[in-house]
C-alpha cells in the first residue's frame, strides 16, 4: 500500500473508541488504492440516534435511525468526495444483536460509505451481491 493517495479527512463527533483517525484513515486509504482513486474528500460525522433519524427521514423519507448514511458532492473518475454519517449507539446496538464484533461494524459501515460515494448502491440484488462482495473483501483484508 504505498501508492500515494491524497487524503482529505475532516471528522466530525467523537470518534468511537475502537476507532482511530489512524485506522480510519487505513481503511480510506485501502478502499482507494481498490476503486484506484488518486484523492478522497470525506466529511466523516458520528451522530446520535436523535440527529440520524432525523437525517433520514428528511433524505431518505425513512423513519428512525440508520447506521450509515452517504452524501455525494463530486462525480469524477479520479476522486471521491463527500459526506459519510455514522451512528455508533446504533451500530453497537446492531452488532450485539447480531453477534457480530463492533469494531469490525464500524469499519465495514465506513467502507459502504465510500463504495457509495464511488458511485456503488444496492437498489437490485445484482448490484447489493457485487457491492456487497467488495465491502466483505476489503473489510477482509484491512
Amino acid at each position: 500500500m504505498n501508492k500515494k493517495i491524497i487524503i482529505d479527512l475532516n471528522v466530525s463527533g467523537r470518534i468511537p473508541k475502537p476507532l482511530s483517525k489512524r485506522s480510519i484513515q487505513k481503511v480510506i486509504k485501502h478502499t482507494a488504492i481498490f476503486l484506484k482513486k488518486q484523492k478522497v474528500i470525506i466529511g466523516l460525522a458520528f451522530l446520535s440516534e436523535n440527529k440520524m433519524t432525523t437525517i433520514n427521514q428528511k433524505y431518505h423519507h425513512s423513519f428512525g435511525p440508520t447506521d450509515v448514511l452517504s452524501f455525494t458532492y463530486l462525480s469524477n473518475r479520479s476522486i471521491i468526495e463527500g459526506d459519510i454519517l455514522i451512528c455508533p449507539t446504533y451500530t453497537k446496538k446492531l452488532a450485539k444483536q447480531n453477534k457480530s464484533n463492533y469494531h469490525q461494524e464500524l469499519q465495514r459501515l465506513l467502507i459502504h460509505g465510500i463504495l457509495h460515494l464511488a458511485g456503488y448502491d444496492h437498489f437490485t440484488d445484482k448490484e447489493e451481491k457485487k457491492m456487497f462482495k467488495i465491502q466483505e473483501k476489503l473489510l477482509q483484508e484491512v
